[in-house]
């Protein structure tokens, strides 16, 4: 699930945010994000690269993702 909140800023579900991530739709050339809840935004940041190696930390549902400037999406 992917869901455009308002312009660059989306909301992923944690499943597709790592699929998109391992698969290389993302990169850290694209923005950045944070682990969420439905209505709370953490202060855990999470960066495409990373979760490529690392996976997301258990418990969060969603990443909401800011877009880089220039980047379609």
């Amino acid at each position: 699930m992917i869901e455009r909140l308002v312009d660059g800023i989306f909301r992923y579900s944690a499943k597709d945010f790592i699929k998109d991530c391992k698969e290389g739709v993302l990169t850290d050339y694209d923005g950045y994000g944070y682990l969420a809840t439905y209505d709370k935004i953490s202060n855990i940041v999470v960066k495409p690269g990373r979760v490529k190696t690392e996976g997301l930390k258990r418990g969060w549902p969603y990443v909401v993702f800011y877009r880089n400037k220039g980047r379609r999406g």
